[in-house]
This record gives structure tokens, sequence and C-alpha cells, in this order.
């Protein structure tokens, strides 16, 4: 049977930490193939001792050993060092192993990623869940997998870059995500990661995952059904009494009646469980109202992030948030009423077009809520390959660096 290892490389996460939490997309594309009939094993290097040496670590060797496929799951750049390292002893010891990539760096920065992994046969672009499956079956088969939707790769003539891969309308019908990682999270004290929706909706500068829908067709934002997460939610009760949960939504809760009753579905199913659930979720400040935040508490809600960013318009507007100030003052004013343990206030001072007057600003609204964690309130607004950003730094000739490390100039 062909032997499969999907790798998540070690780098570090937007926090700067090895947190030993579960990642999502690196569990379903394992779940797809496993749905498929095929022998998967995975080398999550987050949850793997390094030596003083920096040797590869033994768990690693062995999830590569006799793989026919091995497959790269790649968020960001700092994760390039170890690709590179282990496509070099994977071409050593055996050159006829299939190396791809996929994930976020080569969804929007592919020939850039060709570029720096050269020993690579080819990246996926997009959702890669229904076309690493398909690669898969080409190779077990022995049939074309260039025409594959979302491959692109190297040729004599030049590299060969294609759209993104179509975007999976119906998230019901995949598989509930692969759980080999689930007990050591655990163990390390963080939750259960379950994903209800993909996508988002606003136009964020700094994001890019409203770009994923103009990049591969679609809609920006997809959900799953109430009743799909909650039998994932289940799931995870029978297999190892899970009630500790991180919903890692990138908003749980969505715009129109939809979505409000699906939200009100799962937290109800939640709240008729009897298992006292606990759980995050990031929401948007514009879809917050008192009605979602009492349901939800109800149903466990004890760690939430709203997305604030700014307390100035002209700042919202210039990171395209497609919100406003007094949404994020309603926001806060419904929060605050209820007993949430953590509530963290999504901040971003530094944008390169930021004044003096926008930093005051902020720092006079933040202060009527010293109780709330800030979080990233000192960072600057970071710069991702493909980010809409990108482009409007580059024009107004702020941008200096490369893709490996964007920075830019501030206006003032």
């Amino acid at each position: 049977m062909m032997k499969i290892t999907l790798v998540y490389p070690r780098g570090m996460t937007v926090y700067g930490q090895e947190d030993f939490k579960e990642v999502y997309g690196l569990l379903s594309l394992a779940a797809v193939l496993r749905n498929g009939g095929y022998r998967v094993e995975l080398a999550d290097m987050f949850f793997m001792p390094l030596s003083e040496g920096d040797e590869f670590p033994v768990e690693l060797l062995q999830a590569i050993q006799g793989a026919d496929l091995v497959g790269f799951s790649l968020t960001g750049v700092l994760q390039l060092y170890w690709t590179q390292r282990i496509i070099g002893y994977l071409r050593a010891e055996r050159n006829k192993v299939f190396l791809v990539a996929g994930g976020v760096l080569p969804t929007y920065a592919p020939a850039e990623a060709l570029g720096a992994l050269t020993d690579l046969d080819c990246i996926i672009r997009g959702e890669g869940e229904e076309s690493l499956l398909a690669l898969a079956q080409a190779l077990e088969h022995r049939t074309d997998w260039q025409g594959i939707p979302g491959v692109c790769f190297k040729r004599q003539d030049g590299l060969i870059i294609r759209p993104a891969a179509p975007l999976i309308a119906d998230l019901d019908r995949l598989p509930f995500i692969a759980r080999d990682y689930l007990r050591q999270a655990l163990g390390h004290g963080n939750p259960a990661s379950v994903l209800t929706s993909r996508g988002c909706w606003s136009k964020c500068t700094f994001c890019n995952s409203h770009l994923l829908a103009k990049l591969s067709g679609g809609k920006k934002r997809r959900v799953r059904s109430g009743e799909n997460v909650l039998r994932e939610l289940d799931y995870l009760w029978e297999r190892d009494q899970v009630n500790h949960i991180q919903f890692a939504d990138d908003t749980l809760a969505g715009p129109g009646p939809a979505e409000r009753e699906r939200l009100f579905k799962i937290a109800d199913g939640m709240i008729g469980s009897g298992r006292n659930y606990r759980f995050f979720a990031e929401i948007r400040t514009d879809v917050i109202d008192d009605r979602i935040i009492r349901r939800l508490v109800d149903a466990g809600l004890y760690d939430i992030c709203i997305g604030i960013e700014s307390w100035s318009q002209s700042q919202l507007d210039r990171l395209g948030k497609m919100t406003t100030v007094a949404a994020n003052r309603r926001a806060m004013e419904i929060v605050i009423r209820y007993p949430i343990r953590n509530v963290r206030i999504g901040s971003l001072f530094f944008d390169a077009g930021v004044t003096i007057n926008e930093l005051r600003t902020q720092i006079d609204n933040m202060s009527q809520y010293p109780q709330f964690e800030v979080a990233r309130c000192k960072n600057k607004v970071s710069v991702y390959p493909g980010a809409l950003e990108v482009r409007k730094l580059q024009d107004a000739g702020l941008l200096y660096g490369d893709w490996l490390q964007y920075d830019y100039r501030f206006v003032c």
C-alpha cells in the first residue's frame, strides 16, 4: 500500500511560541486521504523534541522512512529552513520519493515557493483536500498528475503556475479531521480544535483569508451546518470526554439570519448536552449583539478575542476592516456585561500611515478597558505574501525587503 507522510515543519507561530496545538489543515488532509484508503503518517514537528545539535528528530525520520509521497504544510516563511533540510535528506536517501507542498505560503507565493524549494515535484495552491487526494490517486495508478486543479510545477521551459484549486463548497462533505495529536494537545493544556467555517467576507488589507475566493472562485465564507458541528463535538466527547474547545474560525459568528440560526443551533446543542463546555472563539465586532453573546456564554464561552484593531475610523478604513468605531464600542459594551473569564482585544496600533493623533486615540480608548487583555497592541501590521497591504505599500513606495521578510517605512 502506498505510504503518505504529511509534515508540518518546525518554525515559529504568530506569537513566537511553540504552542502544541492541533494544526487543522494538516489534520484535514490526513482525514481525507485516509478516507480514500491511504496509509497516512503525520509529523508535526512542534510536538517533537529537538536535540541541541539541531539533528533530525527520531519521530520525524520514522514518519518519512519508506514514504512514497511526502507533503509539507507551509503557513509561513519561518518553516522554510526545516523544509529545505528535510527535502535535502529525502533526495539524498531516496531520489524517487514524490515531494509536494501546500498551504498559505505556496498558495499566495507559488513562484517564490518553487524557487526556494527547488527539489519539490510540485505545489498545490488553495484548499488541498481534493487535489492532494487526486495527486495520490494519480501517482498510485501512474496517470498524469500535472493537470490536477491547483497543481504548479517546474519544467525546463519555466514555471507552470495555475489558479488555485476550486473552493470546497459543501464543508459537510469532508470527514472530521484526524485526531492523532489530540491527547498530546490536551496534555499540554490546550483545547481540541474545531473549525465550523472557512473564509471571511471582509477586505482587511493585512489578511489573506478573503482573497482565496478570488484565487479559487466561490463564496468568500462557507460554513458547516450546525448539525455537522454538533456531531463532531459528540465524537470528541465519546472519544476522549473532550469539553474544552477552540473554535478556530476567523470569526465564529457571521452576518445574516441564516448564520445566526446556525450559531444558535450549535450553542443550544452544547447547552443541551450537559457537558459543561468551555470554549474560545474569535468574533468580529460588527456581528456581535446581546443575544449572540448571551447564548454563547450559556454554552460555555469563557475566552473571546474581539478584532477591534483600531479605535480610529481613519485607520479602520485604511486597513479595510469594513466596520466602524461605533460597532467596536457597541461590541465592547455588550461583552463587558457578561462573566467571560478572558477577553482579548485584537489591536493593531501601527500601520504605515498611522499618525500621532491616531495613536493618542488608540491609547485613550484602550485605557477605558483596563480589565481586558490587549492582544498584539505593540505590533505593527504584518505584511504577508499576497495580502492587499503588499500592493498598497509598493504603490506608495514604502515597501522594502522581499517575500521572505517584507517590511515598510512609516509615512510620518
